[in-house]
C-alpha cells in the first residue's frame, strides 16, 4: 500500500510490456495494435523513483526474452543491478538455488537492511 511503501524490488523475468513480448513471438502480426492493455511495465517502472531494482532472467527464456528484460531494466532508476541465470523463464530461482539465493540475499542487506540502518541513525 501507499502507506507501507516497499523498500526495494526484486523482479524475475522482467519484460517492458506484453504488446512486446507479443511482438516477439508473433512478428508478423500487428499485435500492439490489437492487444487493449498492453501492461507497460517499461513506463510503469518510471514511478518507482530511487527505490533499489534487482532484475534476474535466464538467458534461455523463451517466453519473456532476455533483451526485454534488459531494456526495462535499462529504464529502472537506480540503484539496480542485473542477473543472467543460464535458464528458461519458469526456472530463475531453480537453475542455481544457492546463486539465486546469494544474489537476492546480498542485494536485500545491501539495499534494504542498510539503508533502513542509516535511517535510524539520523
Amino acid at each position: 500500500s501507499v502507506s507501507d511503501p516497499p523498500d526495494a524490488i526484486v523482479i524475475e523475468a522482467g519484460f517492458t510490456s506484453c504488446a512486446d513480448i507479443g511482438a516477439a513471438a508473433y512478428p508478423w502480426l500487428p499485435v500492439k495494435l490489437l492487444m487493449f492493455d498492453q501492461f507497460d511495465s517499461a513506463t510503469r517502472s518510471k514511478s518507482l523513483q530511487a527505490l533499489p531494482c534487482l532484475s534476474l532472467h535466464g538467458t534461455d527464456d523463451d517466453i519473456a526474452p532476455i533483451q526485454l528484460g534488459r531494456k526495462l531494466f535499462d529504464e529502472l532508476p537506480s540503484p539496480k543491478r542485473f542477473v543472467e541465470l543460464p535458464c528458461g523463464h519458469n526456472d530463475v530461482m531453480y537453475s542455481d538455488p544457492a546463486r539465486y539465493l546469494a544474489e537476492v540475499s546480498t542485494f536485500l542487506v545491501e539495499q534494504v537492511v542498510a539503508r533502513r540502518s542509516e535511517r535510524s541513525s539520523l
